[in-house]
């Protein structure tokens, strides 16, 4: 593909939990993303995404546990022109479990960590979120846009790309929300969107409210702030509020996991 993508959306895979192949034809939209650590790459998802279950072990409207999740993505194709590389879309297929393991990483605080990590191994020639250089020097408050971008009720942009779905943040990101290293988000938010990176962008010169700012550059640029989790309680609209896990959270689970 030849068309100019968005780093961030080449980053986002559509994912679709499946059963085992003796439950039935049930399936799960969702979405996860690529990260990098060391030599090694992941995708990152819910942890309700793979488990068909919540944080009390209930099982979701979804009724089944995955066995698989099928995941779409954008890869590198080996060709690279001035200025961009070109890419191609495709699909593998994960087991969630071996040897009647789980094959996914996890928090090891417990269950009310809704994040889930697979290693992918080999590792493929994809775009990874933290590719990308985080500015420490954006800062993310109450009050901010941000975007969480997903496939919400299977929708696809064109060319199979992520739907980049507007929200604001509604607490302070920088505390925990129920001592858990979560932040509000304010939008309308539907099913296909857990798993989704939110991100936020800052435009011209920008530095924090009430200092003086730092100017490095004119212009705009994208920072990955969490990942989205679904609405805070059961209701379809209730106060609209979304829960993002902060980005720390996926380096601790890869160097320390839960042991199963």
């Amino acid at each position: 593909m030849k068309v100019d993508l968005s780093f961030e959306s080449k980053c986002v895979a559509y994912l679709v939990a499946l059963p085992h192949e003796d439950d039935g034809q049930a399936s799960a939209p969702a979405t996860g993303f690529f990260w990098r650590y060391e030599d090694r790459l992941y995708l990152v998802t819910n942890r309700h995404v793979v488990t068909g279950r919540d944080g009390k072990n209930i099982p979701l409207p979804s009724g089944f546990d995955p066995h698989y999740i099928n995941a779409y993505f954008y890869k590198k194709s080996g060709i690279i022109n001035p200025g961009y590389t070109e890419v191609v879309h495709t699909g593998i297929k994960l087991e969630l479990y071996k040897d009647c393991q789980k094959d996914w990483l996890e928090h090891k605080s417990g269950l009310n960590y809704d994040i889930a990590i697979l290693e992918i191994s080999p590792p493929l020639d994809v775009f990874a979120v933290n590719d990308k250089e985080q500015r420490e020097d954006i800062w993310i408050e109450a009050g901010a846009d941000c975007f969480i971008v997903g496939f919400p009720e299977r929708l696809t942009g064109p060319e199979a790309t992520p739907i980049w779905k507007r929200a604001s943040i509604a607490s302070e990101p920088s505390l925990n929300y129920n001592s858990e290293p979560v932040f509000l988000c304010d939008t309308a938010s539907r099913p296909g969107m857990s798993g989704s990176p939110v991100f936020a962008k800052a435009y011209g010169d920008f530095g924090r409210e009430g200092t003086e700012r730092r100017t490095k550059f004119f212009g705009f640029w994208t920072k990955f702030i969490g990942i989205y989790s679904g609405r805070n309680g059961a209701n379809q609209d209730g106060f609209q509020l979304g829960r993002v896990w902060r980005p720390e959270i996926i380096e601790q689970i890869i160097q320390e996991p839960k042991v199963w």
